[in-house]
């Protein structure tokens, strides 16, 4: 991906947490339902409104978090390698 995780953690807790407050705002009061049926917002409305606060809170304060180094050629620090993978000796005096 081209961004790193945790913008893309944030978009989506902020985007779960607009559309949770939507249903909420436009469903929500719902009335005229039929037998069988409830009426108004649910449990699992409120939870994904929670979840979605908390993935948007946790993306941001990973995107705080300083990045892990990678390296392109093996374990960072290790330097270049010659032929079998070992390091040459040191010079003796």
């Amino acid at each position: 991906m081209p961004q790193p995780d945790a913008v893309l953690f944030l978009i989506l807790g902020i985007f779960l947490a607009v559309m949770a407050v939507l249903y909420l705002v436009t469903y929500g009061g719902a009335s005229g339902s039929g037998p069988g049926y409830s009426v108004g917002p649910s449990f699992g409305l409120f939870i994904g409104l929670i979840a979605g606060i908390i993935v948007a809170v946790g993306g941001f304060l990973k995107r705080s978090e300083p990045q892990a180094v990678t390296s392109a050629y093996g374990a960072p620090g290790t330097g270049p390698t010659y032929g079998g993978g070992t390091p040459p000796p040191p010079p003796t005096a």
